[in-house]
């Protein structure tokens, strides 16, 4: 591209520009030309952007931009999906559901870069790990997403959530909201006296509170008689801080796990595990086994 431009400007790679005598029109043209030949006899614009992608993908030590072109043949199957499943959130977080109803609404774009608002509101990207976000949103233009980049976020977070529970399908068993599955509390209530008589709890609600007070009182004092010696917390213009405590020296056996595993956390590793072979089936909630979960033990079993 430098030796298109030389050329147009007629500037050798030693010599200072000084300017040219030809008009600008004309040599804006010829430098266009001798641009967009070199870029395509290279592969293209369109080849030359995915290697661009590929190789600042290695040096950020992030994959996340490359999973775009293997999302873009299922493409259609996925939109197809989310105009076939009702989605409901599992928890208060509602900001990836809006995301997908973004989504939804956005099919139809076909350019590199969309709004990031929609009727006057910005779109929540809080769904999103900081990786994601980065290559989403370009510092360039300010207001705008990468299109491509913002629909395999959505896709993948959506994958990703449905597997933790935190995202529901109405309808479905595998992946229903975890709270329609708990006990009504018209089958709780006559259980409460015997549940707190074993945990060590008042039973009534007023005991309750009066009891978790007076745990967080005594909680509060013995905190504020250990602050003189407490050299980890700090309290800064009225607001507590806990400053980060200096670990023990590992063991040998955390140094070497963490060698074998570069660039792997371990909650992705327990995530993938989990969604790979589902040991997590094995673990249910504190108060016990809900009634769908105990109907499929059953039927496991037998």
């Amino acid at each position: 591209m430098l030796a298109g431009v030389r050329e147009a400007l007629g500037v050798s790679p030693g010599e200072q520009d000084s300017g040219t005598a030809d008009a600008a029109e004309v040599v804006c043209a010829r430098a266009g030309r001798l641009v967009l030949g070199a870029l395509g006899q290279a592969g293209g614009v369109a080849a030359l952007s995915v290697a661009h992608e590929t190789v600042t993908a290695h040096h950020g030590n992030n994959y996340l931009p490359l999973v775009e072109r293997f999302c873009r043949s299922s493409r259609p199957a996925m939109f197809g999906v989310l105009e076939v499943l009702v989605l409901r959130p599992a928890s208060a977080d509602t900001s990836l559901l809006d995301a997908v109803r973004f989504l939804r609404v956005s099919r139809g774009r076909a350019g590199e870069y969309i709004p990031a608002h929609q009727d006057g509101k910005e779109i929540d990207l809080s769904f999103a790990p900081e990786a994601w976000r980065t290559i989403v949103t370009d510092r360039r233009r300010p207001g705008r997403l990468v299109r491509r980049h913002f629909e395999a976020c959505v896709f993948s977070c959506l994958a990703a959530e449905l597997r933790s529970g935190d995202v529901a399908v109405a309808g479905s068993e595998s992946y229903a909201s975890f709270a329609d599955q708990l006990l009504s509390w018209e089958e709780c209530e006559p259980l409460i006296g015997g549940y707190c008589a074993k945990a060590g709890l008042p039973a009534g609600a007023a005991e309750a509170a009066a009891a978790l007070r007076a745990q967080l009182e005594e909680v509060a004092a013995r905190v504020d008689a250990g602050y003189p010696h407490n050299t980890d917390l700090v309290i800064d213009e009225g607001r507590p801080v806990l400053r980060r405590r200096r670990g023990r020296e590992r063991r040998a056996s955390a140094l070497a796990l963490e060698a074998a595993l570069p660039g792997r956390g371990i909650l992705d590793l327990l995530t993938r595990t989990a969604y790979a072979i589902g040991w997590h089936r094995h673990f249910g909630p504190a108060s016990g086994r809900t009634r769908r979960s105990a109907t499929r033990w059953a039927g496991t079993r037998c």
